[in-house]
């Protein structure tokens, strides 16, 4: 899964969370999380940046078959 994001300011980091669960954070891009963790259904990934005191994020349901 790989993030982008154009911001007026420096990103100061992203995180991956899966189901709730911060599974990765990152301060330079690419923003990217590898998942290899075998699962089987319906998760939810959500992405957040953050800038100084701003934060933006995204959602966004992934179903996973292996």
């Amino acid at each position: 899964i790989e993030a982008s994001a154009t911001p007026n300011q420096t990103i100061d980091k992203v995180e991956f969370k899966l189901d709730g669960a911060t599974v990765s954070s990152m301060s330079t891009a690419p923003y990217r999380f590898l998942w290899t963790q075998r699962s089987f259904g319906s998760h939810m990934m959500k992405v957040v940046a953050y800038s100084g005191n701003i934060t933006a994020s995204a959602e966004l349901r992934i179903w996973k078959f292996f």
